[in-house]
């Protein structure tokens, strides 16, 4: 199984309702990401999304994952009827194959390294080597039987079934803080930072502000893969302000405050969003209209 494969929890909680929310930084080959979205056709209300996106990462830094770790099938599955490939190739049709597509690999990578030489915006230059890259996701949920069920069953791609399965592990492996109502479930913060909001101002309030909005944008990181790195909360809070102003809400989306019932507030239950707390956080018009 590929190093590259990556399931860990950054956030669990559990709110006075009994619901419990879990935060995860999961990595994955991208061409089994639209299983995850279409994995939101089943329920409107199950997880919420934030993706690395290939148009944020440098073309070098790009292409050097896919280098020194490319994204590759586990199950390289004979052609057959149907979605599942119940048989894999063997012998020296399999040797071919793996030839083929390390080939066709390599033509990938020296593309998009070509068109940035070339000077195309790395948004134009990523795109000839997704199907051989990996995508890092944050998803956070306060309901997985549904995902579950239909991810880690025999009928899934081997790919969703693996990362699916080891995102159910790293949540039965994780111990959930409790929140009272109104705690703030807050992924990326440590305990020190909310002691350190708590003291720096008087008004809990404002701490509560201060700390959900350097969870957002510590979460939309993941787009530029860079989540070991820190630049302060006061940064991180400005940072907060412009995703705001520039309508990139999925990322407030991850921080979420604690119910006293299990009420559903959108895609969570039991939690609210910090989303949900920003005036028009649904219409963008609104956001930059007069």
């Amino acid at each position: 199984w590929c190093v590259m494969y990556s399931a860990k929890v950054v956030a669990d909680s559990i709110g006075p309702s009994g619901c419990r929310i879990t935060t995860l930084e999961v990595t994955y080959p991208l061409a089994v990401h639209w299983d995850f979205l279409r994995h939101q056709s089943f329920s409107m209300y199950e997880q919420v999304h934030s993706v690395a996106s290939n148009r944020a990462i440098p073309t070098n830094t790009y292409l050097r994952r896919i280098i020194e770790d490319p994204a590759e099938p586990l199950w390289w599955g004979k052609n057959q009827p149907g979605m599942v490939a119940r048989e894999e190739m063997t012998g020296w049709r399999l040797v071919i194959g793996k030839r083929i597509h390390a080939f066709v690999r390599f033509v990938c990578v020296v593309g998009a390294w070509s068109m940035t030489k070339l000077g195309f915006h790395k948004e134009v230059a990523n795109w000839n080597a997704m199907p051989h890259a990996w995508v890092t996701q944050i998803v956070t949920a306060t309901e997985w039987e549904n995902f579950d069920a239909l991810r880690i069953h025999p009928a899934a791609r081997a790919e969703m079934r693996k990362i699916a399965t080891m995102m159910r592990d790293a949540r039965n492996a994780s111990t959930a803080q409790e929140l009272g109502v109104g705690g703030w479930h807050l992924p990326y913060v440590s305990n020190d930072e909310i002691v350190k909001a708590y003291m720096i101002h008087d008004d809990g309030d404002d701490a509560d502000a201060l700390l959900r909005n350097v969870s957002a944008a510590r979460c939309a990181r993941v787009s530029i893969v860079k989540q070991g790195e820190r630049q302060g909360m006061t940064v991180e809070f400005s940072k907060a302000s412009k995703l705001q102003s520039d309508g990139h809400m999925s990322p407030f989306d991850h921080p979420a405050m604690a119910l006293a019932t299990p009420e559903r507030v959108a895609n969570l239950r039991g939690f609210k969003s910090a989303r949900k707390f920003i005036p028009n956080e649904d219409n963008f018009d609104k956001l930059t209209g007069p």
